[in-house]
C-alpha cells in the first residue's frame, strides 16, 4: 500500500513541475530572450514530449491547425489538470 501512495505522489510532483515549466514557457514566450539559452531549452526540454502528442492530435483538424492560439498547449494544460485531480 506504501508503494502505491509512494508511486501516486511522484506521479503527482512530477505533472506539477511539467505543468510549472509550462507556466515557465508561457511567461517566456512573452519576453524577448535568447531561444538558444540554457533556460529557454531546459524548459522547452521539460514540456515539448508532453505537448507534442497533443499537437500532433490537433494538427488532423484544419480549423485547429489554422487557429492563431496553440490550442495543443492549452489542452495539454486541461489534461494536466484533470490528471492531478484524478490523482
Amino acid at each position: 500500500m506504501e508503494f502505491l501512495y509512494f508511486l501516486r505522489e511522484t506521479v503527482y510532483i512530477i505533472i506539477m513541475v511539467i505543468d510549472l515549466a509550462m507556466l515557465v514557457r508561457v511567461f517566456l514566450s512573452w519576453i524577448p530572450i535568447d531561444e538558444d539559452g540554457k533556460i529557454t531549452n531546459f524548459v522547452y526540454f521539460l514540456t515539448e514530449p508532453v505537448i507534442l502528442p497533443v499537437r500532433m492530435i490537433c494538427n488532423r483538424f484544419d480549423f485547429l491547425r489554422t487557429c492563431p492560439l496553440d490550442v495543443s498547449f492549452f489542452i495539454t494544460g486541461i489534461l494536466l489538470t484533470f490528471l492531478m485531480m484524478v490523482l
